[in-house]
């Protein structure tokens, strides 16, 4: 659809231009909807406010193109990118795994996989602490929903962790038949070694109490729970054998390394996985 006017103020032309078209629809018609705006350049002022009018404003979908990326040679590439961006906006899938790990996805598990991490503002400004949670809604872990919460600033600990669980969970219960997932394995990330002991004391915790309470409500056993705490930052580095190592000497995908150089604490099992 296009827009005649790109300039300031874009909410303002996007309005003028779209409204005609989004005004009759329902709320659920306008999730459906796809706006794909063409810019000329790389402009993070413009691609902000169009993420503004959409995301924010008017809750439809929005696409910003670079003019030249449509000239290029690698057009094919960019064109196919594009798509796997819009389908996921849209609520599709794009990938799905040939083989499901039976441990983790067995055929009488419903397993929800939960990521929760926050975003801090910078040094000395007063905009809230953001605290988000994505969770799979389906069998094989590949079609994802998010809860978004606001705290105070640079609050790590997530406030109300309790309602966003208890969320998911009615979200899934919703979609599954009114089932809720029998395991629930929770990534969490941004955490420091030293908020450990605060983790485990709070969010786990409460990650507990809000599976207990749903499956209370909704007369279903309550899920077990793997709660996982990501660390990146880090500078421990492997060196395989040969037949063990890739064409440039580097561990493969999905290495995992749980013995001799982790923890030999029992409750905190850590392991380092090769990306």
């Amino acid at each position: 659809m296009p827009v005649e006017c790109l300039n300031p103020p874009i909410d303002k032309a996007l309005d003028q231009q779209i409204r005609p078209r989004w005004e009759p629809l329902s709320e659920e018609g306008r999730r459906t909807m796809v706006v794909l705006v063409i810019v000329e350049e790389s402009d993070k002022e413009k691609r902000d406010c169009v993420k503004w009018w959409g995301d924010v404003c008017r809750g439809i979908i929005t696409q910003v193109v670079k003019f030249t990326k449509l000239q290029d040679k690698g057009f094919d590439q960019y064109a196919r990118n594009l798509g796997l961006k819009i389908n996921a906006k849209s609520g599709g899938i794009n990938y799905v795994p040939s083989q499901l790990d039976s441990t983790v996805f067995g055929p009488q598990d419903r397993t929800m996989v939960i990521g929760l991490d926050t975003s801090h503002p910078g040094p000395g400004s007063v905009t809230p602490t953001t605290a988000a949670m994505v969770y799979s809604i389906d069998r094989r872990g590949v079609d994802y929903r998010c809860k978004i919460e606001f705290q105070p600033a640079r609050k790590e600990l997530v406030e109300r962790l309790n309602h966003m669980v208890s969320s998911a969970l009615r979200d899934y219960y919703d979609i599954n038949g009114n089932k809720i997932p029998t395991k629930i394995i929770f990534y969490r990330d941004g955490v420091s070694e030293g908020q450990f002991e605060q983790v485990a004391r709070d969010e786990i915790a409460t990650t507990l109490s809000a599976l207990a309470w749903v499956a209370d409500r909704v007369k279903e056993p309550i899920p077990s729970l793997t709660f996982i705490i990501v660390g990146k930052k880090h500078h421990v580095r492997f060196f395989p054998d040969r037949n063990l190592a890739d064409g440039k000497d580097n561990a493969l995908p999905g290495t995992v390394i749980d013995t001799d150089i982790t923890t030999p604490e029992p409750n905190q099992f850590d392991f380092y996985l090769q990306s």
